[in-house]
């Protein structure tokens, strides 16, 4: 009797990897008892997220994805190109930003897109991940349909999601990830049953996910996992060649969109922090494969930004994060030992390392330590070693008693993750909501000011702008959007001269910030000082090329009003033969052509202006005093 106990307890952990032989169920039979459950799963994870569809685009990467991204913006052949050859915030993710085109020409308010569609395929593709993720974890654990269920319902509504699928701009994780999913679906049904169709098929899969993000790169390392875990990499103490050379091309895919992604961030997502050492890069990791472990049991704070540390007087990080390196490297020794056993904490711990291990800050990317976003993939390693532990212990014949208790505390988890999980997509609501949770979780840090406070002036609250802007530059913060957010402020105003010097002073940390010499020359402008906006306006065009129109357009007026008329025209015409007819651009073109005399030419701009804007009394009184001329 001790003996079937033993075996039992085996069978409920261990791993299966030779699964469709006569032991177990068919695939249909076992569907038929997960499809309830999981039609559960899905519909509880969609009212999870379903706050979020009433949620605005952020100013946090919107803008350069959707909102001002001339690759969307504008229909020609040029820019629809530019989404296949071109980085977008210094991420070459071509899949990506098609879908997020397909989004944008969806619904629009006039000329402008609406959060909705963009919000409600993230959700979509999520629904669709945590299917996927329920077949692979069910294919993992042998057909065993309630691991595959409870790992799915926790990538379903994990709160540490919330970021990759309530933010517009995370397409690329929820995109990336369900053909990450997909290839490692068609890869287990090469190894199982063969055919090379199914491995070309994973390959170009692979090659999806890197066009949508580059952590897909990781792919080739969870398929040595796969092998090793289903015993097909070393058979017999021996390396199992043929299996081992199966994942070349892959990791040749790999080195390919890794490098390129390494060129293309150098260039300016790879940030400077001289002021942390080599050590202290080696702790930040530590950190973060710890605190990603502690926020999937305790996800509490969450919050779109997460500060690296400040040092004391003797250069010293705070005390807790020296322990960071004992504690990672006890989980990766624990898993290690535990392979006398069995591979399921090994596999588990080792897939979320090595989909996590690109995003650990042994190189500082961005300005934070940690981000929300990042366990996406991750964490569906962690819920599978997770769930098939409390499958082996469901089963455990000596565990009996704790069944009603497990169960409890599985319903519990899930309860409090699904309430948080829609609370925390309503602080995705708009920049207020975002930004005033970063204050209040970190009051010290200058970026939650910064954002609330430009989020303020675009909506015309100029007060609570200008102090939340003050308060991000008293903290420290030489961030660009904070001077040209304060700029911005005192221009509103009328405050002209502060302005000036605020944008002086940015400009002297940023000398290539093609944004805060736009806005600088608009303020040169406003003041009648023409040819020091036009300065402006020519610094500004090469550093800041996705506002070429806008800035054509402003220094085309600048010139006119210089009376450099040629010169006015010659920027006009750009604006008005890509962008298309304009009042405004047809009005200020056909004053110069007037001043040059051309009075015919002015007159039919300025007749073409007034089709557009009937109600403009200054146009009507301008075409009047041309036609006389003409007569």
């Amino acid at each position: 009797m001790a003996k079937k106990q033993v075996q039992a307890t085996k069978n409920a952990v261990k791993v299966v990897s030779k699964s469709n032989s006569g032991e177990t169920p068919g695939f249909w039979q076992i569907w038929g008892k997960a499809f309830g459950v999981m039609v559960f799963v899905l519909v509880a994870t969609w009212f999870a997220y379903k706050p979020a569809l009433e949620n605005d685009f952020t100013y946090w990467d919107d803008p350069t994805y959707v909102t001002e991204n001339p690759m969307l913006i504008f229909p020609g052949t040029e820019h629809q190109d530019a989404i296949w050859r071109e980085p977008v915030s210094l991420n070459y993710h071509p899949l990506t930003m098609y879908s997020l085109s397909l989004n944008f020409k969806a619904k629009k308010v006039g000329d402008k897109p609406v959060p909705r569609p963009f919000i409600q395929t993230n959700i979509l593709l999520h629904l669709v991940n945590t299917l996927l993720v329920f077949f692979f974890a069910f294919a993992m654990s042998g057909k065993r349909w309630e691991v595959g269920v409870l790992t799915a319902a926790l990538f379903g509504i994990h709160p540490m999601h919330v970021e990759s699928v309530a933010w517009v701009s995370e397409r690329k994780d929820v995109l990336y990830v369900l053909f990450f999913l997909a290839a490692l679906l068609t890869y287990l049904r090469f190894q199982r049953k063969g055919g090379w169709h199914w491995y070309i098929l994973t390959i170009t899969l692979f090659v999806l996910s890197c066009l949508s993000k580059a952590m897909a790169v990781a792919f080739p390392l969870v398929l040595v996992l796969i092998d090793f875990y289903a015993d097909k990499l070393v058979q017999d103490g021996k390396l199992n060649w043929r299996t081992a050379l199966e994942k070349v091309p892959f990791f040749g895919i790999s080195l390919f969109f890794g490098l390129m992604a390494y060129k293309i961030q150098s260039k300016g997502a790879v940030a400077d922090f001289e002021v942390f050492s080599t050590a202290n890069h080696f702790i930040f990791a530590a950190y973060g494969f710890v605190m990603y472990w502690y926020k999937l049991f305790v996800p509490y704070p969450l919050t779109t930004f997460y500060p690296y540390p400040t040092l004391n007087t003797q250069g010293l990080l705070p005390g807790h994060y020296y322990a960071m390196p004992v504690i990672a490297l006890a989980m990766m020794g624990g898993a290690w030992w535990s392979l006398r056993k069995t591979k399921i904490p090994f596999f588990g711990l080792g897939f979320y390392l090595a989909t996590v291990a690109f995003v650990l800050q042994f190189v500082s990317v961005g300005s934070v330590i940690m981000a929300d976003r990042y366990t996406y993939l991750p964490y569906v390693g962690s819920f599978f070693m997770l769930s098939m532990g409390a499958y082996a212990l469901w089963n455990n014949p000596r565990y009996q008693k704790l069944r009603i208790p497990l169960a409890l505390v599985i319903l519990a988890a899930m309860a409090l993750f699904f309430n948080v999980t829609r609370a925390q997509t309503r602080i995705w609501q708009n920049d207020e909501t975002l930004w005033s949770n970063v204050i209040k979780h970190y009051p010290e840090t200058a970026e939650g000011y910064k954002g609330r406070g430009n989020y303020y002036g675009r909506i015309g609250k100029l007060d609570q702008a200008q102090k939340d802007l003050e308060k991000a530059e008293a903290l420290g913060s030489k961030n660009e959007g904070v001077f040209n957010g304060l700029g911005n402020c005192y221009g509103s105003k009328g405050e002209f001269d502060k302005a000036l010097e605020v944008y002086t002073k940015g400009l002297a940390a940023h000398p290539k910030e093609g944004q805060m010499y736009f806005n600088r020359g608009i303020t040169y402008e406003k003041k009648g000082q023409y040819k020091e906006a036009i300065a402006d306006y020519l610094m500004a065009l090469p550093n800041a090329p996705e506002k070429k129109y806008m800035i054509l357009s402003a220094r085309g007026y600048a010139y006119l009003m210089d009376k450099q008329y040629a010169a006015a025209i010659a920027d006009f015409d750009v604006v008005i033969n890509d962008m298309g007819k304009s009042p405004r651009e047809l009005h200020n073109r056909g004053i110069a052509k007037y001043n040059l005399n051309d009075y015919r030419g002015a007159v039919q701009d300025m007749e073409a202006a007034a089709l557009l804007d009937p109600k403009n009394i200054k146009l009507q009184n301008d075409i009047k005093l041309v036609r006389a001329l003409i007569k």
